[in-house]
């Protein structure tokens, strides 16, 4: 471990952001990031599944394959979340400054094409360029049979150059709708 870093994790920093600043550096990493994990459960089974997401203030979206997620979905809508970025691990020059994740927790709805919220959905979630990576247009038919909106409740989120500026580098902030 660094020295600063040594020295800095010492001083046991509990000072929280404001609110707003808080949550104005959420929604930058959520735009920062398009992959997290989904963890669902369903009779005690737990799942967790990588999937590409887009967001618009604290709600995600995201276009899942069918599968073990969706129904789980259904039967439990608490999940959560988490997003995180790539550090490299053997922490060279600082990286520790560069860390930063969200685990969040909230509830997720099933939209299916027929559901008003779907179209606004496939709007945030920017799904020409992938029909374009598929060599397709937006005119064809293939879109999901379903989407995956979440809605956070709980944000936890953590960045280690927080520190520096005398905060704690692990913040909570409740969201209020």
């Amino acid at each position: 471990m660094s020295s600063e870093l040594s020295e800095l994790v010492a001083k046991n920093y509990t000072a929280k952001l404001p609110d707003d600043e808080l949550k104005e550096r959420v929604l930058s990493f959520f735009k920062e990031q398009t992959m997290c994990t989904i963890a669902t459960c369903r009779e005690n089974v737990p799942r967790a599944t990588s999937l590409e997401y887009f967001s618009e203030g604290t709600t995600l979206y995201m276009a899942p394959d069918p599968g073990t997620k969706l129904v789980n979905i259904a039967a439990n809508p608490r999940i959560s979340v988490s997003i995180f970025n790539d550090v490299d691990p053997d922490w060279p020059g600082g990286a520790w400054k560069r860390t930063k994740g969200v685990q969040i927790t909230g509830e997720a709805k099933l939209l299916t094409p027929d559901d008003p919220e779907y179209a606004h959905a496939m709007k945030v979630y920017n799904w020409e360029p992938f029909l374009k990576a598929l060599g397709r247009s937006k005119d064809d038919a293939l879109k999901p049979e379903k989407m995956i909106k979440v809605e956070a409740k709980k944000i936890e989120y953590r960045e280690g150059a927080l520190m520096l500026e005398g905060y704690a580098s692990a913040q909570v902030w409740e969201v209020s709708k």
